[in-house]
């Protein structure tokens, strides 16, 4: 079994995956990988939209994670919101179910920085039996 939450910190997944044993279902430890159309011109962003998103994709399909969490928050550059569009992610999601939110004011390092708030929430998305 494995798992993903969004993160931008290593501290989170790799503590947990350490604790429980389980697999972090991703080569990438933290969130940081997410380009920004703000920091790249349109030509050098929409090629590492692609990239990332196929990259991210096809750890989903490889891992294939019981548990997926992604941050549910519009002053953060997010998983959801920055690959809304981008088709081999949303495929990958399609194999998921969104369950219910959880709220923590300890999963995301940072963000009362961020937000003014101490809260972040994650959307839990559950994988479809037998996909």
């Amino acid at each position: 079994k494995s798992f993903y939450i969004e993160n931008n910190s290593t501290n989170t997944v790799l503590t947990l995956s350490e604790y429980t044993g389980l697999e972090y279902a991703s080569r990438f430890s933290a969130n940081w990988f997410i380009p920004s159309p703000n920091s790249l011109d349109e030509e050098d962003y929409q090629h590492y939209w692609q990239l990332m998103g196929d990259y991210l994709a096809n750890d989903l399909n490889t891992y294939k994670p019981e548990i997926v969490m992604l941050i549910d928050n519009d002053k953060f550059l997010t998983i959801a919101r920055s690959f809304a569009n981008h088709k081999n992610f949303q495929d990958a999601m399609s194999h998921y179910t969104y369950q219910e939110d959880y709220v923590s004011p300890d999963i995301l390092f940072g963000v009362e920085r961020v937000t003014g708030n101490k809260e972040v929430t994650h959307k839990i998305y559950r994988r479809n039996k037998g996909e």
